[in-house]
């Protein structure tokens, strides 16, 4: 196969100007949650772009502008959309259901993101920069505004935003990366649940944060709880054994 011909730039011809700027921005995403920010390479994703160099420093000015760009067009969107369901007209657990479901259906569209954000936290936050932290902020400024609405409104129980957030968020980050892991563990038929989709997943922390929230008036009693056990396979804790008396049979008197 002929390699595409290049216009000056590097850019092969025929290529439009967003499509270069996306094909740089995949192909960079791919090398930051590989090998980090100080190992990714601008020669490799310039190979793996099909462009030259002076054409990834043409749109985004640096390798840390590059890497910026990145994180910007996966956590800005997210922002937005964390508002505008902070802005919508539902009950405050709709709201926080429909949080959850973005930020996982985000993060399993996106592979890429927990590997890179994984790396930040071990080089402490290194190659953030305020704007950056700023819309990573905007997620977890809209969590706190529904959690506020559904203590003021009766609905959640009172616990710090910060530890809702890193319930929800941390999770997420550890599940999705640790995804090759878990696929190392089907192929060797180890013994263990290891797959599970984005869906199973999103219904699992909704249920988990709805529990971690609800009033304590709303528990379920003890009762009810060794019911739901029963009934759900075991999600919740079982009811007591029956007493054994008299000559060992369940509640008969000897």
């Amino acid at each position: 196969m002929k390699p595409a011909r290049r216009r000056r730039g590097g850019r092969p011809a025929g290529r439009a100007p967003g499509l270069t700027r996306q094909t740089i921005l995949a192909a960079a995403t791919r090398e930051f949650a590989a090998r980090g920010y100080a190992a990714a390479g601008v020669d490799r994703i310039a190979r793996e772009a099909a462009v030259n160099k002076a054409m990834i420093y043409y749109h985004f000015g640096s390798k840390a502008g590059l890497y910026r760009a990145i994180l910007r067009g996966l956590f800005e969107p997210a922002g937005d959309e964390a508002r505008a369901i902070v802005a919508s007209g539902r009950l405050p657990a709709e709201k926080l259901d429909a949080l959850v479901a973005m930020m996982t259906g985000r993060l399993f569209a996106h592979p890429e993101l927990p590997p890179i954000m994984m790396r930040e936290i071990a080089e402490g936050a290194r190659h953030l920069d305020p704007q950056m932290l700023r819309a990573m902020a905007a997620i977890y400024q809209s969590m706190a505004a529904v959690l506020r609405e559904g203590r003021r409104r009766g609905h959640f129980r009172d616990v710090r935003p910060l530890l809702v957030y890193f319930t929800l968020f941390a999770p997420l980050v550890v599940f999705v990366g640790a995804s090759p892991v878990r696929q190392a563990m089907s192929r060797l038929n180890v013994t263990g649940d290891w797959d599970c989709d984005a869906e199973t997943f999103r219904l699992h922390l909704q249920q988990v944060l709805r529990r971690l929230l609800m009033p304590v008036a709303a528990r379920p009693s003890s009762r009810s709880r060794g019911t739901a056990g029963r009934r759900s396979g075991g999600a919740l804790r079982p009811a007591p054994a029956r007493r054994r008396t008299g000559a060992g049979q369940p509640g008969r008197k000897s």
